[in-house]
């Protein structure tokens, strides 16, 4: 029980780690994640060369990742060939650091010339939050209230190997009380899918999420995910988007070489489609 327990104390600071992750999209910018973490702890700045030995990362990769810190604003320049964290890189690393240790116990390493223990730590804990509380929203938001790992690996991109690793986790069984139950389903001829649902304290815990009471309460959210068959609600904004484009064009096109009725009723879908999107994201 006592990693659930962990689990759901570090789940109910996530709205903080939505908003980091909105600045840095961990699952896809790990590489940026290392780097700021590192940068952290070097608060005279780093040379690139020096760093991508550190933490054994390819010297272009860490360039690029530099180059993206410093379009974000958490990173600049300090002199020829060094970086250092602007303030508000500092007051991200400082928010991300809060988020896992916050009783002292799990302080990160600091030591003068050392990589923190801590930065690889914080990486795997930031990517393993992120994809449990988006699998449990995808899975709350879901029609059938259950999904298959190649369905939320698909959504998360990551593999399937790896999400399974995360979820098995949080998962009930052997004793413990989990936010998921894992399912094995035989689809015949010897072939299985495992498949994802919420508990009732999963629900629980769910029902404290900030996003997940944004898309019960609206009408609106609820429809375009049922409509565009989507897994999660930027799936489904994606989706929809995509669709009044598709319906705008063949309205505009068959005004010109089909029949005035026809590109009226185009354009009618194309301006539900537009105005279920506005209306989401409104709410």
């Amino acid at each position: 029980m006592g990693v659930v327990v962990d689990v759901q104390r570090r789940l109910s600071r996530v709205e903080v780690l939505r908003e980091l992750d909105s600045i840095l999209d961990f699952s896809r910018s790990t590489v940026q994640l290392e780097l700021i973490l590192y940068m952290g702890l070097r608060p005279s700045g780093i040379k690139p060369r020096e760093a991508a030995k550190e933490l054994r990362i390819n010297t272009k990769s860490v360039y690029d990742a530099l180059s993206k810190l410093v379009s974000k604003g958490l990173v600049e320049r300090a002199s020829p060939g060094s970086y250092v964290l602007t303030e508000a890189g500092k007051e991200f690393v400082r928010k991300l650091e809060d988020l896992f240790t916050p009783s002292g116990e799990d302080e990160l390493v600091t030591s003068p010339g050392k990589v923190s223990i801590g930065t690889a730590a914080v990486s795997k804990n930031v990517l393993f939050y992120n994809y449990v509380y988006e699998s449990m929203l995808a899975i709350g938001a879901s029609p059938s209230k259950e999904l298959s790992i190649k369905d939320l690996s698909r959504m998360l991109g990551v593999s399937e190997s790896t999400l399974l690793d995360y979820l098995e986790v949080v998962s009930a069984g052997k004793g413990k009380t989990g936010l998921l139950k894992k399912v094995v389903k035989s689809l015949g001829e010897g072939r299985k899918e495992i498949y994802f649902r919420l508990t009732d304290y999963g629900h629980q815990e769910l029902s404290r999420f900030m996003e997940y009471r944004r898309i019960k309460s609206s009408k609106a959210l609820t429809y375009l995910m049922k409509v565009t068959r989507s897994l999660t609600v930027y799936d489904g904004l994606r989706r929809a988007s995509l669709l009044s484009l598709v319906f705008i064009t063949a309205s505009l096109a068959s005004f010109a070489f089909i029949a005035p009725l026809v590109g009226f009723l185009f354009g009618v879908l194309g301006a539900a489609s537009v105005t279920m999107v506005f209306l989401s994201i409104a709410r």
